[in-house]
Parts: C-alpha cells; structure tokens; sequence
C-alpha cells in the first residue's frame, strides 16, 4: 500500500529549524542547536565566514547531506510538515516540489554531457506529472521568465555552450520550475561579473513575493541589498539575527562587528587601489 501523501500546511511558515545539530559520523558536531524560520514572501540571508556551517545547515533542510554526515538533532518542518518523520521517497520528493535549490557552480550542477532542457523536462514530468510535450512547453515558457534568449532553442544546448550568467538564470529556472513554496540559493552570484549578478539578483527578487527564500551568502553588500533579515552564523551557530539593514549597519555582536569592519576595510582598499 502506498504511503499517505505528507501533510503540508499552506498556512504554516514555509520553514522551521529548530534546535537543528549536525556532525560527523561518529565524530565532532558542526552545526550546534541552530533555530531559524522563514515566512511567505521573506528573504532571510544566512551570512559568515567559510566553515561556519551555512551550506551544511541548507544541505540538511534539503536532505541532501553526503554520507559521512547525519543530523544529530533538532527538527525541521517545511510548510508544518516534520521532515524527519517522512519516509525516504518523500524526502527525496521534497526537492524540486516544496524546496527549490540554486548552487553556486551551475557547470558543475548539470551533466555536461545532457542537454540543460533535460532537467527541466524530467522535474515537470515526474514533480507534476506533466507529458513530455507538456513539460518542454513549461521549461521553454520559464527560461524565457528569466529573460534568457530564444528559449526554444536554448533548451537544447549543453551546458558547456551557455555563459555563467545563462547558467545561473537556467539554475533558477529550473529551482522555480514547480513553484516551490521555499528556494535556497546558495552563493548564487560567485564569479559573476558586477552586471551579471545585479540581475542575478533582481531575478531572485522579482521570485521571492510567492515564496519564502534563503540567500546564503559571504558578501555582505548582497545581502544587505536583497534581504528582509539576516542571520549571522559563525563555529555551527547563529550569533545574531534581526532586520538586514539593522544587523549590518549597527550590529550588536563582536563577530558581526568584525565582519562588518572587514568588510568596510576591504571597500576602502578597493577604493585606493582605483583612484
């Protein structure tokens, strides 16, 4: 008998973590007791320095952490549904149907060997059960929502013939694709040119009014100009969350103080070096 189909609260916030650990197999802990939520319509940007546990903690709520990790504790809901009570098929249904991911590589996420249209088609068609004609037409309509050129024909290159920007917007198209209610982007603008990623940018934001988003990122001038709140993780915890604005222009903890003063120190460096 097949299981019953999970149940999802549209009501409820799009994401809860509460209490959230996770660790190595037999090993330290890298994320500690992390608690965090997100509504409808909110951009929350998860910042820090490389290590502090931000994309760990968006590989959990995903379930998509590799094998030598395991969450060790806590909960996490996703539209009030407790992930850790569901069976394996439903969590592995929880991608691409409730949370949409961008990665920061795109090359990197595609097969280069299959074409871009490829991914799409296959998430419509298994997501929504959707034809394969049906599907294309979807994929083909989304590219174009991105402002990517001759959709039609785009949808059959590999990903080798794309730029990085076209890329990324295929990687948004394809995290958006069956309207999730909540979409993780993980450093979605890295090695993007200033122009690129300013529309990079503008898109997750024009995306965001129907669902709830998290931007994990390590610039902070990013975050500043896309997120409603942030928090600040530093060693596996979260230091301190508030309004974006608020958080980065008078921040209360010693940890974000310091990255904001490095930040500054960097800018102004950068505008000695130009002038």
């Amino acid at each position: 008998m097949m299981a019953p189909a999970p149940a999802w609260q549209e009501n409820a916030p799009a994401l809860q973590v509460n209490r959230l650990s996770i660790g190595k197999i037999g090993g330290a802990s890298l994320v500690n007791g992390l608690s965090l939520a997100v509504d409808n319509g909110e951009i929350l940007g998860i910042v820090g320095e490389s290590g502090s546990g931000k994309s760990l903690t968006a590989l959990a709520i995903g379930g998509l952490l590799p094998e030598t990790l395991a969450v060790t504790g806590g909960a996490i809901s996703v539209a009030g549904q407790d992930v850790g009570a569901l069976s394996a098929g439903a969590r592995r249904r929880l991608g691409g149907s409730r949370i949409g991911f961008v990665f920061q590589d795109p090359l990197s996420s595609f097969n280069p060997v299959r074409r871009i249209g490829t991914a799409l088609v296959e998430s419509a068609m298994h997501h929504q059960g959707l034809s394969a004609s049906a599907a294309r037409t979807l994929a083909s309509a989304r590219l174009g929502a991105m402002h990517l050129p001759d959709p039609d024909q785009l949808i059959d290159c590999y990903p080798h013939q794309l730029s990085g920007g076209q890329r990324q917007r295929v990687m948004i198209a394809l995290a958006l694709l069956n309207d999730p209610p909540l979409l993780i982007a993980d450093e979605p603008t890295t090695a993007l040119d200033a122009t690129v990623q300013r529309a990079i940018l503008a898109l997750l934001r024009a995306q965001s009014a129907a669902r709830a988003t998290i931007l994990i990122t390590h610039d902070l001038g990013v975050a500043i100009s896309l997120c409603d709140r942030i928090a600040v993780m530093h060693r596996g915890g979260i230091v301190e969350t508030g309004a974006a604005r608020q958080v980065l222009e008078a921040p209360q903890m010693a940890y974000t103080q310091q990255l904001v003063a490095a930040r500054r120190a960097i800018g102004q460096r950068r505008d000695r070096q130009s002038a």
